[in-house]
């Protein structure tokens, strides 16, 4: 693997929006981005990184729910605005109620 956070941020991305990933694989790419994400070089593109996949790339609303949630548990605790935070809680919200099942 590259030493460089940037590229490997990149790498777990891809990794994280992987639809077809067994338990292992995803308890491993979370490990990592939590590593990434207390890196103080790549957290800063690892967060625009997961901010970007949300708002343009379609995809399932699971895999949608796994890159809120490394947002949420990473990103947002370490965000420097009150505005982000609240835009990943509303974003959070919407999601929820987009995934549960209907009556």
């Amino acid at each position: 693997m590259d030493p460089n956070p940037t590229f490997q941020a990149d790498y777990y991305v891809l990794r994280l929006k992987k639809g077809k990933a067994t338990p292992e694989d995803r308890s491993r790419t979370r490990r990592q981005l939590d590593e990434l994400i207390a890196n103080e070089a790549a957290r800063p593109h690892l967060c625009e990184s997961l901010t970007s996949v949300l708002r343009y790339e379609p995809m399932s609303g699971e895999t949608a729910a796994r890159v809120l949630v490394v947002l949420l548990a990473g990103c947002g605790k370490r965000a420097k605005t009150a505005c982000l935070r609240a835009r990943l809680r509303s974003a959070a919200l919407c999601l929820q109620q987009l995934t549960e099942p209907r009556p």
